[in-house]
């Protein structure tokens, strides 16, 4: 959707820039939650403190993060380009969600959560 965004005028330094860098601060919070539970896994107890303070950092910037994308960038795109522009990103998306992740993933990821939430939310 960037490109798409940046070739109707809008700024790559603006908002593209602000989402841009909080993708890479959540593969950030992701890598250390990763290299903290391996550590934990080992025998290394401290590293708990380490999975359990990104793995805030991360809730906090993804809720941000996604209200940005809700609020600001959705807006955006949603003024700004076309129903046919629209129609083609959304397949795009539907293309890398096949190729990358596989048919049905993505509505198992759902079913998972709604079960997880069932567990530790009510």
């Amino acid at each position: 959707m960037f490109p798409a965004l940046v070739a109707v005028g809008v700024s790559g330094n603006g908002p593209i820039a602000v989402m841009l860098h909080e993708h890479e601060m959540g593969r950030n919070h992701v890598k250390a939650m990763s290299t903290a539970f391996a550590g934990y896994m080992t025998g290394s107890i401290s590293s708990s403190k380490d999975v359990l303070q990104n793995a805030h950092g991360y809730i906090s910037l993804l809720r941000d993060h996604i209200e940005k994308e809700n609020n600001v960038l959705f807006v955006m795109a949603d003024s700004l380009l076309s129903e046919q522009r629209q129609d083609e990103l959304f397949e795009g998306f539907e293309k890398i969600e096949e190729d990358r992740i596989g048919v049905g993933k993505h509505e198992e990821f759902h079913g998972l959560l709604k079960k997880l939430s069932g567990i530790y939310l009510e």
